[in-house]
């Protein structure tokens, strides 16, 4: 019975995923979220810096009246808000927009993607903090899904296809050995080893 169950058993972990090598299985896993992060972040950097409303202060879509917004919903940075990016509204607003296109083409080049995942958590939560802390659920907002996602892509690192892996990292994905032909390894005497070598 159980011989004959062996041919199923085999093929079990590739059902539910699990390869031999899981250290590219699970590299590729993260490369849709990287590419949507990219995508999304650069597309929102740029849709900032070409509204004209966005940084006119007599302008209804200005950021200074977003962030008068943010403040008196009681966001939890009200104060750092209203001391330091109020008066300086424009400028703020043409950081955060720099920010997102540099963490977008961080994401979807693969280049220096660890320190720009960080940046995308950091201005995740950040918006996290203004513009969406008074939606409830809190699952409806979008901000806080994103810094999680960031915060993954900054765990998991370069995955397969990066440019950090090209450049810097190339021999982190070679494949392993299975195990059964480290066993046959181990039964070849040193000796013929050498020989082969």
């Amino acid at each position: 019975m159980s011989k004959n169950l062996e041919p199923y058993l085999e093929r079990l972990p590739l059902f539910l995923g699990v390869r031999a090598d899981s250290s590219k299985t699970h590299s590729l896993a993260l490369v849709p979220m990287r590419l949507f992060f990219g995508a999304t972040f650069i597309y929102a950097g740029l849709q900032k810096l070409t509204d004209s409303q966005f940084f006119s202060p007599t302008a209804p879509g200005f950021i200074g009246h977003q962030m008068n917004g943010f403040v008196r919903a009681g966001s939890p940075l009200s104060s750092l808000i209203s001391s330091i990016a109020l008066p300086h509204a424009a400028p703020f607003g043409a950081l955060i927009a720099f920010c997102e296109l540099w963490v977008g083409l961080s994401a979807l080049l693969g280049l220096l993607t660890r320190p720009g995942a960080l940046g995308g958590l950091a201005i995740s939560l950040t918006f996290y903090l203004t513009a969406t802390w008074n939606t409830h659920p809190y699952f409806l907002g979008a901000d806080l899904p994103y810094a999680l996602g960031w915060l993954t892509l900054a765990l998991a690192g370069p995955d397969l296809l990066t440019m950090d892996n090209y450049f810097f990292n190339r021999a982190r994905y070679q494949p392993v050995a299975s195990s059964r032909e480290r066993g046959r390894r181990s039964l070849v005497p040193r000796s013929e080893e050498r020989r082969v070598g």
